[in-house]
């Protein structure tokens, strides 16, 4: 009988001790999920403007473009013509193969506005007579339509229309290097609402800001603009002059 209890004594040590140890003993660590880093997407006045950044990495370009005659390529913004100038073609990208037909199609006489993602080659010499200094490599390539918005919303919203290709209305009001998408315009030159936005002066055309307003060195007029808004900004493709009621 003591041999018994002794026997079954060293059984419960055990036992306790073995649950003591798994009691203590954590848990297997789940995997870290791993989170795809966001695409890199860029309208193409910010890769020219910083075409050392973007060299020999794939990006994603927002930016109009021309298939027509033999010219295919991204530019600052919409245009009717094709290339004309050396001076035109610095400031564009030449694409290294043309697009789909399916992506063709939906283009208007040629032109509109692309999502190209690709490579950016190093500066050089490319396309047609090699009069492009840059060259995109396309992986992937979308047609992209305007969405009609407000400025009201736009100001309101800003994060829910994040990368979204926009037409939208107000006045634009422009003074030395600077320029604003806002409500209205008094007589003066003086914003009228509480809604504005900044647009890169560099984008907009010294043909429309001759036809605006004048008071001193203030410019403004009604205007619809299109273009690419993206963290707070919207990049103009196209503005063009409100018709007078």
């Amino acid at each position: 009988m003591q041999i018994y209890r002794v026997f079954r004594l060293i059984i419960v040590g055990l036992l306790s001790s073995l649950l003591a140890a798994c009691a203590n003993e954590l848990p297997p660590a789940l995997p870290t999920p791993t989170v795809a880093p966001r695409a890199v997407v860029v309208p193409i006045t910010s890769v020219l403007a910083e075409p050392q950044r973007w060299s020999g990495q794939t990006i994603t370009v927002v930016a109009p473009t021309m298939v027509k005659n033999d010219d295919r390529v991204l530019m600052s913004a919409l245009a009717d013509s094709p290339v004309s100038s050396p001076g035109q073609a610095q400031q564009m990208i030449w694409l290294a193969e043309p697009p789909p037909d399916a992506i063709r199609s939906q283009l208007t006489d040629g032109t509109g506005v692309l999502k190209v993602r690709g490579q950016l080659s190093p500066p050089g010499a490319y396309g047609r007579e090699q009069r492009f200094p840059y060259q995109i490599s396309p992986e992937s390539v979308e047609v992209l339509q305007p969405e009609r918005t407000t400025l009201v919303n736009l100001v309101q919203n800003p994060r829910a229309l994040d990368r979204i290709l926009l037409t939208v209305e107000g006045t634009l009001l422009a003074q030395q290097s600077s320029a604003l998408l806002v409500d209205k315009v008094s007589e003066g030159g003086v914003p009228v609402g509480l809604n504005q936005i900044k647009l890169p002066y560099a984008t907009i055309d010294q043909a429309l800001l001759d036809r605006l307003k004048r008071s001193g060195e203030v410019r403004w007029g009604a205007v619809h603009v299109i273009g690419w808004w993206q963290d707070g900004t919207l990049t103009p493709f196209k503005i063009t002059l409100a018709e007078s009621p």
